[in-house]
């Protein structure tokens, strides 16, 4: 009976500050993942890359997420090492993708893609053992449905976010800093300025400046908030 009762109160209280703190921070930090994925195409249409630039980038960078969650098996097993896998998993995502948005060239873009995913895989099994230090095994499938939920939220919501933002945020941010090396990529391809058009006048490009503001407020949020879950 006492048994029965312990059970009862386990999964009534499986919806903890530390479940909610990690599904916060996987709906705002997959926010800051479907931002760049959204904008990629445009971005490397910009740079004047080949159609398959984009799924060669994307392979490469899934691929590497694979080996990445594969190798991060075992220092999520290590109960010292698991928090500091996560956090900096969540971390170097968010500074690498938000580097994408100064690239100057399609290869940059790349590795910063590459890197980017490695770091989102390399965090996976660390916050998944985190998730499983704070919940009992009677309530494993609530705290994971609720986690996986606000990841799929999160991949509904970036992308919306970087349509309104690339067309509220566009022009307001012109004189941003990424125009010198926008201004310096026109000169170093004069042929495909329209004829009277003024380098000096010219815009960053948008998706650049949606890189850079979107994701540096959305993914910070995400890992602040991660870094405040609780391991009891």
């Amino acid at each position: 009976m006492v048994s029965q009762i312990s059970r009862a109160e386990e999964t009534r209280g499986w919806f903890s500050p530390g479940v909610v703190g990690i599904g916060g921070a996987s709906l705002l930090a997959d926010i800051g993942h479907e931002i760049p994925t959204a904008l990629l195409p445009s971005l490397l249409t910009g740079f004047g890359a080949p159609a398959f630039a984009l799924g060669m980038i994307e392979g490469v960078a899934n691929g590497a997420a694979g080996i990445a969650r594969l190798g991060g098996g075992p220092i999520a097993d290590d109960p010292e090492r698991r928090r500091a896998a996560a956090l900096g998993g969540y971390t170097a995502t968010a500074i690498l993708s938000a580097l994408i948005g100064a690239a100057t060239a399609t290869w940059q873009v790349g590795i910063l893609r590459v890197g980017a995913w490695t770091s989102r895989g390399l965090r996976v099994p660390a916050r998944n053992a985190l998730l499983a230090d704070i919940v009992s095994p009677e309530v494993y499938g609530r705290a994971y449905g609720f986690e996986r939920a606000m990841d799929n939220l999160g991949a509904i919501l970036g992308p919306l976010l970087a349509l309104v933002l690339v067309g509220v945020l566009g022009d307001a941010h012109h004189d941003s800093a990424f125009g010198d090396s926008w201004t310096a990529r026109r000169r170093s391809n004069p042929v495909r300025d329209p004829p009277g058009a003024s380098i000096e006048g010219a815009k960053p490009h948008r998706d650049q400046v949606c890189f850079s503001v979107c994701i540096q407020r959305g993914t910070r949020t995400a890992v602040h908030r991660h870094i405040g879950v609780r391991d009891g």
